[in-house]
């Protein structure tokens, strides 16, 4: 697709751009470097799903994570009910503290960032990755219990005949 930059705003001196797209009601994110234009994430404008740009082609050095303790890194997640310091009208908010998480080192590297405030910035996003993790352990676990539950009520079964229970 050909974006007509004119209409696109730009964030950190020109290297970032958000366009509002014409076509197929999108409003997308754009970065751009010398001649390069490359679409990074887009909002759908009827729906309200952020979508990330995740081709294959457009990735390098690709590799698979393991997070050694991934039960004690998402039992490190830990889900708080606070205020904002600026918010007049005190409205409860859910969230996770920066701090907290930056206390883990897997944490802190997959999930930290620091804005131009220098206020410490959580990457909600990823957090379904480390979920996704956990959840992949979960089912191995689930399936080594499954076999050797399976073991043991046979070797229990061939006890109860050489005994006669």
């Amino acid at each position: 697709e050909v974006y007509n930059m004119s209409s696109a705003i730009s964030l950190n001196g020109g290297s970032a751009h958000i366009y509002v797209g014409q076509s197929n009601n999108f409003i997308r994110f754009i970065s751009s470097s010398a001649n390069n234009i490359h679409e990074i994430s887009h909002v759908n404008g009827n729906t309200g799903a952020y979508l990330q740009v995740s081709d294959i082609r457009l990735k390098y050095c690709i590799e698979d994570v393991k997070i050694d303790n991934i039960y004690g890194t998402i039992n490190d997640i830990h889900v708080k009910k606070y205020l904002m310091k600026h918010d007049v009208n005190k409205k409860v908010n859910y969230g996770i503290v920066s701090q907290d998480l930056m206390k883990n080192k897997t944490l802190n590297d997959m999930l930290i960032h620091k804005n131009e405030n220098e206020f410490y910035c959580v990457d909600y996003s990823k957090i379904s990755l480390i979920n996704t993790m956990a959840l992949q352990q979960l089912i191995l676990d689930n399936i080594n219990m499954r076999n050797a539950i399976t073991n043991l009520e046979g070797r229990m079964k061939k006890l109860e005949q050489l005994y006669k229970f």
